[in-house]
């Protein structure tokens, strides 16, 4: 005589709107985020993650180095992240002269800058960026003197990612949708945020290689 098979076993389904338990959200203390997001919110989330990837590529980096260059590479530390600061800034009062309403260009020299933390000239001083040393085309000199101290270009740096990141929080998809001229075309101001998201991103590359130079151990594996 053949054994009668068990019964097939059931569960009860999750009540609705309630995620079944996966080991992503599995957890009385798991992580919840929004699904429907404005455009905004996704930009500046992104900026702010490309914050906290650079800061992850500081590690090792002092006084003494932070102006260190290398043969064949091309931007020293203190030179990316005022670079990446003068960047950031300019875009962010681009995108507030757009949400306030007006559509202009940003004037050249000191133009969206903050004065706490850039100086117009060709030197910066202990403080500040001088917009000489970290614009286009400027050229990276191993000369601390000219630049701030790491932990004030980290705080000039992160300053400016939450300048754009807070302008981004507040612009409607209107404001994003706005054309302007950047890299020679005219573009969507939202593919604008998203370069500078990329921007960030090379110039984390720029002081990793920098960091291999300097002999650092790796930061990632």
């Amino acid at each position: 005589m053949s054994a009668t098979p068990p019964a097939p076993t059931t569960s009860t389904p999750p009540a609705t709107g309630t995620p079944p338990a996966t080991s992503a959200n599995a957890g009385a203390d798991a992580p919840r985020f929004a699904a429907d997001v404005a455009l905004g919110t996704v930009l500046a989330e992104g900026v702010d993650l490309s914050r906290m990837a650079v800061s992850r590529f500081l590690a090792g980096f002092t006084e003494g180095n932070r102006t260190s260059q290398a043969p064949r590479l091309p931007n020293h530390c203190a030179w990316n992240l005022g670079h990446l600061a003068w960047a950031l800034n300019r875009n962010a009062s681009r995108l507030e002269a757009l949400i306030e309403g007006r559509n202009e260009p940003v004037a050249p020299g000191m133009g969206g800058l903050p004065e706490s933390d850039f100086v117009d000239g060709p030197r910066g001083d202990a403080q500040r960026f001088g917009v000489g040393t970290i614009s286009f085309g400027s050229i990276p000199a191993d000369d601390p003197d000219a630049y701030p101290g790491l932990s004030r270009c980290v705080d000039i740096f992160n300053a400016a990612c939450g300048r754009l990141s807070a302008a981004c929080r507040r612009a409607s998809n209107e404001h994003l949708a706005q054309p302007v001229p950047f890299l020679g075309q005219q573009m969507p101001f939202r593919a604008a945020v998203l370069f500078m998201i990329f921007h960030n991103g090379d110039h984390c590359g720029q002081i990793t290689d920098m960091r291999r130079a300097l002999g650092f151990p790796g930061v990632l594996g």
